[in-house]
């Protein structure tokens, strides 16, 4: 899930970790920037930045159970938008981290 790092900073994948069964791996060639998470030294690489959304709860589709992807909390499909819960993410991250750290 991690293109690379610089540091300690790390910057994912995002189309790997958000949609993996769509992913291609020619889909990192458009990345252009990349978008920093919380108070992580996580970032998301991304194609584009636009401006800040807002969406009424009722347009969300909420996750009812946090099973394989625990860290999505809902989606916004007609605008294409996961809903991160980026505290279980950045605990999904540091334990993936660990795991691929360990000898086998």
């Amino acid at each position: 899930l991690c293109l690379g790092a610089k540091g300690d900073n790390l910057v994912l994948d995002t189309a790997r970790l958000v949609m993996p069964e769509r992913y291609s791996p020619d889909m990192a060639g458009q990345y252009r920037q990349a978008l920093k998470i919380s108070d992580t030294n996580w970032y998301f690489a991304v194609d584009s930045i636009g401006s800040e959304r807002s969406f009424n709860a009722q347009d969300v589709r909420w996750r009812s159970q946090h099973t394989r992807r625990e860290w999505l909390a809902g989606t916004v499909i007609d605008q294409m938008c996961a809903i991160v819960d980026v505290e279980s993410l950045h605990r999904s991250l540091l334990a993936a981290s660990v795991l691929e750290a360990s000898p086998q």
